[in-house]
């Protein structure tokens, strides 16, 4: 009787197990990696609406924007110290409250590292310039610029 040998070809344990234990190394980094991105991409989300909502203010200014019977000349930029809360407002020529008024709040437990207060006035959108830190727990911070022209940027870097 003859012994029918096949050539088998196929991985031996170890080498599964070898196998198994690089793409477990690898998903563990790639989780800490990602894990560890979260807390900036939300603070970076943040900074852009920061951004976005100041450049609103600004064009408020500009354009004259009111609500109907309003004449506010001065729109404020508001935010207050470890807190998520903002508004924009409106002043009249007599520094009163013109009917203008948003409220807004950050997402993702960021925070204002500071009192703001800029503020932008009609017609032509001039500027108190100013600062604005962005927190969010630990350590990751980023920055809103605004400069004394207008020009409003962000960076993980601190403002000049």
């Amino acid at each position: 009787m003859k012994k029918n040998k096949k050539n088998k070809k196929a991985f031996s344990l170890m080498e599964l197990l070898i196998i198994i234990a690089l793409i477990t190394i690898t998903t563990g980094i790639a989780l800490a990696f990602v894990g560890s991105n979260k807390g900036r991409t939300e603070l970076e989300a943040a900074a852009n609406e920061v951004v976005s909502n100041l450049r609103e203010t600004q064009n408020y200014a500009l354009t004259g924007k009111s609500a109907i019977g309003d004449n506010c000349v001065k729109y404020e930029f508001h935010a207050s110290s470890n807190s998520s809360d903002y508004s924009m407002i409106g002043y009249d020529e007599e520094d009163v409250v013109c009917g203008f008024n948003i409220d807004y709040h950050l997402s993702g437990k960021v925070e204002f590292d500071g009192d703001v207060s800029i503020s932008f006035s009609a017609p032509h959108g001039d500027v108190n310039a100013g600062n604005i830190t962005l927190k969010k727990e630990p350590d990751n911070y980023y920055h809103v610029c605004i400069n004394s022209a207008g020009l409003i940027t962000k960076s993980i870097t601190p403002c000049p």
